[in-house]
């Protein structure tokens, strides 16, 4: 595993190059489900709000149901999401991506907000200030 896990309420949130996403039981390592994504998986997952958050080299961003591993929605953008975890504030998903933009993105639907270009790869999480 390259990615950092994520924890939420009793739940461990791990992710594997091969895509997959396990979610383990915080007090016995139980499996509690699993769910594949398309392509690698190398970017840290992000817990929020019932929502598990994964980004894909298949240049997809996924949210996915905390408590039952399904799918919420998907986003594509135009690069791979690698190295970076997404970070959640206020309803917001803020992710960079390999094709110089960051993305703002809708938590809980999925629908783009907003969207920024820069003049190189966003290689790093996003901080924001209260």
């Amino acid at each position: 595993m390259e990615a950092s896990p994520a924890a939420e309420g009793s739940a461990v949130f791990a992710g594997a190059r091969s895509g997959a996403v396990y979610a383990l039981n915080a007090a016995d390592g139980n499996l509690l489900w699993s769910y594949h994504i398309t392509g690698d998986l190398r970017m840290s997952l992000t817990s929020a709000d019932g929502l598990v958050y994964a980004g894909s080299t298949d240049t997809s961003l996924y949210a996915l149901d905390a408590q039952t591993g399904k799918l919420a929605w998907s986003y594509k953008t135009n690069g791979r999401l690698l190295w970076r975890r997404p970070t959640v504030a206020a309803g917001v998903v803020y992710v960079g991506s390999d094709d110089t933009h960051v993305y703002a993105v809708d938590a809980r639907t999925g629908q783009a907000l907003w969207q920024r270009a820069f003049t190189a790869p966003v290689n790093s999480s996003a901080t924001l200030a209260p």
